[in-house]
């Protein structure tokens, strides 16, 4: 998706290294559509392109061998960022984060600088993202280590800081109690921060992560409102 912040700031490191390896990089957005992906991957192929890197609208098994289906064999693949949740077979790479590794530093960040016991609310990710199932099972495996916290409210935003802002909103109409807030990435993180600040909520009574360091997050942890 063209839209969102993170994947900008990784588009933009992209073409910046193209130019200055004096490469002709083509970019296409399929738009979290998966068959509009696999219409943009055969273009790239008719066209001869020598690399193809994909940032993956959906990283199952099946999804993922579809892809590479559509490509031969002689052609090298980068997934980038959202990793398949399969065996990648020759010739086929994976670039990105441990996503079960930042969920854990995530939920252990928290606990370090939280009281003992904590009501949690978790903005997950696209509900067919391996990306937020393995950000979210760590969240929630490593804080059995923790008697007394739990979670009580998780809710699919699809990496969108309007759809996070829509949820944290509605648990706020409820009633719903969280002392925390956890995303699976940082446009979430800040969604949750805006819908608190409409409600007159201060952000320093509900303890907001998230994970991927953008820029406009780094500010958010530098004016301490995120955590």
């Amino acid at each position: 998706q063209f839209n969102d912040n993170y994947l900008s700031t990784l588009r933009n490191h992209l073409a910046d290294e193209a130019q200055s390896r004096r490469l002709q990089i083509l970019f296409r957005n399929a738009q979290n559509n998966p068959e509009l992906e696999k219409g943009l991957i055969a273009s790239f192929v008719s066209q001869q392109c020598p690399l193809i890197v994909i940032n993956p609208v959906n990283t199952a098994d099946a999804m993922i061998h579809d892809l590479l289906n559509i490509i031969p064999r002689t052609i090298p693949v980068i997934f980038l960022n959202r990793e398949p949740e399969t065996i990648l077979p020759p010739n086929t790479y994976y670039v990105g984060s441990d996503d079960y590794e930042s969920g854990k530093l995530q939920i252990t960040h928290l606990m370090e600088h939280s009281k003992p016991e904590l009501h949690i609310g978790i903005l997950m990710g696209d509900t067919n993202s391996g990306v937020a199932r393995r950000r979210t099972a760590a969240a929630t495996d490593f804080l059995k280590s923790f008697a007394g916290s739990q979670i009580v409210i998780a809710s699919h935003a699809g990496f969108s800081r309007t759809m996070a802002e829509q949820q944290v909103s509605y648990w706020i109409t409820q009633h719903l109690s969280v002392d925390a807030i956890i995303s699976n990435n940082d446009e979430m993180a800040l969604g949750a921060l805006t819908a608190l600040k409409k409600a007159g909520i201060a952000p320093a009574s509900i303890k907001i992560l998230g994970i991927d360091g953008t820029l406009d997050a780094l500010d958010a942890i530098q004016s301490h409102e995120l955590l």
